[in-house]
């Protein structure tokens, strides 16, 4: 399946968002003609070079054209905007609730991105929280939200995949390894002439393995290192499936874009879930894994308590210096307890987990 078709509109999107919807609207069609189905339709938008209070009237006067997608509208980048009122961000979030949000901190002089993430933090905001992740290092072009900017000089398309039951099946033969590579070869090969024939460019595909409740990466990672996740084991095993995504790529020769590494949501992975509920991983554990794929601190709800934002970057800041690819994380602090279960809407149960 595809999890999100996605297109990256420039700079102009505000005069011609009717012309990129209907063009994306249009692929969609002929996807869906082939087969395929689309999960998730989703408009990446440039990173801000405006206020934030700019912006969102923009895109709120451009609601009736992209009220029906997941928008990523708010890609922050502080070398751009050294003044920015976290405060906007949340109103603007809170008023468009498929509005999503992401925070670009460089690897050096981040004390204004961390006073920033301070403010964004203070009171409770689950929901835009969920909708809101930091990157370390440098911008990536995915259709992984919320970290999705749009990075491009004309309007192209992108897609990220759901196939957990397919990297199950590759463990049992080569052959369904072979079987999982020409369905992605030949999924590439019709986004390639979908694109050419209705003349919008094509970005790729972000191969990065990322679950969905019951397609669950934390199981696979479990099955290859015969320990629950926060064992050891763990990290050898997704380094293991990271090592497959790549040869996935390279055989399949496949255009790419993106993280294309195993992603460890924490709320969206049901292995995850139970293990949270059992009190067997904490913020920590996730952290440990961050060097091993590219959001293993990710939808994590976490007790305001012990929370603390400037450990956790400088945290992740030190991992990308030595892995040298950019990271993404979200976090979801609240004021409950440890073990505490809260309701996280369309994510269902959570439980907050241990620092």
């Amino acid at each position: 399946m595809i999890r999100s078709l996605t297109i990256h509109v420039p700079e102009d999107y505000n005069i011609r968002a009717k012309t990129y919807v209907n063009l994306f609207e249009r692929f969609y069609e002929e996807l869906e003609k082939k087969g395929y189905k689309v999960w998730t339709k989703r408009i990446s938008l440039p990173v801000l070079n405006e206020d934030v209070d700019s912006r969102c009237k923009i895109i709120k006067d451009l609601w009736d054209v992209f009220g029906r997608y997941l928008v990523a509208g708010l890609m922050i980048d502080l070398e751009n905007k050294r003044s920015l009122d976290a405060g906007s961000v949340i109103r603007c979030m809170r008023e468009l609730n498929t509005l999503y949000s992401s925070l670009l901190i460089p690897e050096k002089d981040h004390e204004d991105h961390l006073m920033f993430l301070e403010s964004f933090y203070r009171e409770d905001h689950p929901d835009i929280f969920t909708r809101f992740a930091g990157v370390i290092g440098s911008w990536v072009l995915t259709p992984y939200f919320p970290s999705s900017p749009s990075i491009v000089d004309e309007a192209g398309i992108s897609i990220a995949l759901r196939y957990v039951d397919l990297m199950k099946k590759s463990f049992e033969t080569e052959e369904e390894f072979d079987e999982m590579i020409r369905w992605i070869k030949s999924l590439d090969n019709d986004l390639l002439e979908i694109s050419e024939r209705l003349g919008v460019k094509y970005v790729g595909i972000d191969l990065s393995l990322s679950p969905w409740m019951e397609e669950s990466v934390a199981e696979l990672v479990e099955r290859l290192s015969g320990s629950e996740i926060h064992e050891p084991g763990s990290a050898s095993s997704i380094h293991i499936l990271n090592k497959m995504i790549q040869r996935i790529k390279y055989e399949s020769n496949v255009r790419t874009t993106g993280f294309n590494e195993v992603m460890l949501p924490l709320e969206e992975d049901n292995i995850l879930k139970k293990r949270a509920s059992e009190r067997k991983i904490s913020l920590t554990t996730l952290l440990r894994l961050t060097p091993y794929c590219i959001a293993g601190l990710d939808m994590t709800v976490v007790s305001r308590r012990r929370f603390d934002i400037k450990k956790i970057v400088k945290d992740l800041v030190s991992t990308y210096e030595i892995k040298r690819r950019p990271l993404g994380f979200r976090v979801i602090p609240v004021n409950r307890e440890a073990g505490d279960k809260i309701s996280l809407g369309r994510f269902g149960e959570s439980t907050v987990v241990e620092v």
